[in-house]
């Protein structure tokens, strides 16, 4: 059956005849990360937090164009850069969980945060309707933009912690000074 075939390729379980995962468990998955705009023209792309997936019944245009262009260059690309925002926004959480009260550590990674934001974070790769909707689902999928705030929020937070350290200390011995002077 073809639905099952659908299900084992978005779980990346391409062999077998049945279901790998729980049956209603697949499925879900499988709706969840359903991208129907091309579905009645037999393109089904479908994207989870581990998998891009790409199905489509043999006619020259699904072939030539989508397939041959488009899954080779842009949407391909697309994915790559979601697995690497992830990664990098996974290193930053790992940094900022056993560094978050040392100075050097918030700086170094406040000026990483800015160059990946400058450099290499961009809310959209394609003008193409179907690539920027493939994108946000992409984006969805990991969680990326949620990750992000929270990422820039806990910079804030930890460099807000350090200055007001830094604050404290530096009135602390502004009394120890007036003190001594008089």
């Amino acid at each position: 059956e073809m639905s099952v075939v659908h299900h084992r390729q978005n779980t990346v379980d391409g062999y077998g005849q049945d279901f790998f995962y729980d049956p209603d468990f697949s499925k879900r998955e499988y709706e969840s990360g359903l991208y129907d705009r091309f579905l009645k023209q037999g393109q089904i792309f479908n994207v989870t937090d581990h998998s891009f997936m790409f199905f489509a019944y043999n006619d020259r245009f699904t072939h030539g164009l989508v397939h041959n262009l488009h899954m080779r260059t842009i949407y391909r690309k697309m994915w790559l850069m979601t697995l690497m925002y992830r990664a990098v926004l996974d290193g930053f959480q790992i940094a900022l969980q056993y560094d978050e009260d040392n100075p050097q550590i918030i700086r170094k990674e406040r000026s990483r945060l800015n160059k990946f934001t400058t450099n290499l974070w961009y809310s959209r790769f394609t003008s193409q309707i179907q690539g920027v909707e493939l994108q946000e689902k992409m984006n969805l999928s990991h969680r990326l933009k949620d990750e992000y705030d929270v990422i820039v929020a806990e910079v804030e937070r930890s460099e807000g912690f350090l200055n007001e350290k830094h604050q404290q200390k530096t009135a602390h011995l502004q009394n120890i000074l007036s003190y001594v002077a008089v």
